[in-house]
């Protein structure tokens, strides 16, 4: 497992880091993005609908079934997570040649 926590839908797998990599975590992950220079009032409302559509029991415990875990952020966070990777994959990837 490469993120930092057990995942719950595979409770007996062990991290990485559990394992003896430290500072590794490395995990997928979805966000919601719009054109640039979205109206803040929109980017609320779909942040809302999105929040909302997730509070839902079905939706949630059928993701939660299939493995993801569910992390609702605000758009700000997003945008934080988003540089974070960004700046991460870009040291990781620099160098290498596509041929």
């Amino acid at each position: 497992m490469t993120s930092r926590d057990r995942n719950p839908s595979l409770p007996d797998v062990p991290t990485l880091r559990e394992e003896g990599i430290a500072d590794y975590e490395v995990g997928g992950w979805y966000g919601l993005y719009g054109p640039a220079k979205l109206p803040a009032a929109i980017v609320d409302r779909y942040n809302e609908a999105t929040r909302k559509a997730l509070a839902a029991e079905e939706l949630r415990s059928k993701l939660v079934e299939q493995g993801y875990e569910l992390w609702l952020g605000s758009p700000k966070t997003l945008s934080d997570r988003a540089s974070k990777e960004l700046a991460m994959w870009g040291t990781v990837t620099k160098g290498i040649q596509v041929e």
